[in-house]
């Protein structure tokens, strides 16, 4: 995608496996989750939030988009509260890039790694 910005963020306290593990474990408790139903936008967020993570899986990053990435942030924090804490460093992470896409105003390409 042009004009897209790559960056790096690492996830501590996790190898690759426990990083794939957990992400996958994620995409399996968003299914699970009961979202806000005043928020439809928070809603629309958790397939954005799977997307992510499988991106995450599959090719070891994602693109955030300005535009969806003000949901993506809030479902994030809404969620990292109930996970455990592998899952919520992940989270934190995403809700962190999710919300540097918003302030920079233009697609940012994170690829996020774990870190020993």
């Amino acid at each position: 995608m042009s004009g897209t910005e790559a960056n790096t963020r690492a996830v501590a306290g996790m190898d690759l496996q426990a990083f794939n593990d957990t992400c996958f474990a994620l995409v399996d408790w968003l299914g699970t989750v009961e979202m806000p139903e005043d928020r439809v936008g928070i809603r629309e967020a958790g397939g954005c939030l799977g997307g992510i993570l499988v991106g995450l899986m599959t090719e070891g990053k994602a693109t955030f988009i300005p535009g969806e990435s003000g949901n993506v942030a809030a479902l994030c924090g809404y969620l990292k509260d109930d996970a455990d804490p592998h899952r919520a460093a992940i989270l934190t992470v995403i809700g962190d890039c999710a919300q540097a896409a918003v302030a920079a105003g233009r697609n940012l390409e994170f690829s996020l790694a774990p870190k020993g």
